[in-house]
């Protein structure tokens, strides 16, 4: 299991480099994370063989496109799984597993800022592409959990970098997932983060 300290004001990177299922490697991802007691601050850069993103609408299926995603439990009961395709479009819930979850309303979507570097046009490339972008993930997104301020928490997290619907299927992690099949709804394979300062 993975473990990371992440300081107020400083930034920790890492790379999505847990290939679990063996899909052919046509994605490069790392991630870069801090927070201000308020705000998780996180920021993905992508290199991949294929950009695509045609979902458009908050909370539908940015997992079917090029879609980052931020896995966090704050109680071992309940986790929130934050989705967001390289256009900016975010999905977001709430719950114990993956049957049992509750889309996070468009107005608590709403507080969460991302910054594609693609612009917010829907769009498929077939050649390489790089593009990043970047979250503000308030801490009253986490209201549901009890959480109000980052500093001294801990929690449990993954994260992930997927393509359902691209011609080369990929699923890459940090923390490594060890199931038959694809499946990222698995927070007994979470790593640990630390909110220090």
């Amino acid at each position: 299991m993975k473990r990371v300290e992440i300081v107020s004001a400083n930034t920790v990177t890492a790379a999505l480099d847990c290939n679990n299922w063996d899909f052919p490697q046509c994605a490069v991802v790392n991630f870069s994370i801090s927070h201000s007691c308020d705000a998780i601050e996180l920021r993905f850069d992508t290199k991949e063989q294929e950009c695509r993103a045609v979902t458009t609408h908050a909370n539908g299926p940015v997992w079917q496109d090029s879609c980052v995603e931020f896995f966090i439990s704050f109680d071992n009961r309940n986790y929130f799984n934050i989705e967001c395709n390289c256009i900016g479009v975010l999905h977001a819930a709430w719950g114990p597993n993956r049957e049992q979850r509750k889309l996070l309303p468009e107005s608590l979507l709403q507080k969460i800022i991302a910054t594609p570097s693609l612009g917010h046009r829907p769009l498929e490339l077939p050649g390489t592409t790089r593009w990043s972008v970047a979250l503000k993930i308030p801490a009253a997104i986490f209201s549901l959990s009890g959480v109000t301020s980052l500093s001294g928490v801990r929690a449990r997290a993954n994260f992930y970098k997927c393509g359902d619907h691209q011609k080369q299927p990929h699923y890459l992690s940090w923390s490594p997932i060890q199931t038959k099949t694809p499946d990222f709804h698995c927070p007994e394979f979470f790593g640990e983060l630390y909110f220090s300062g």
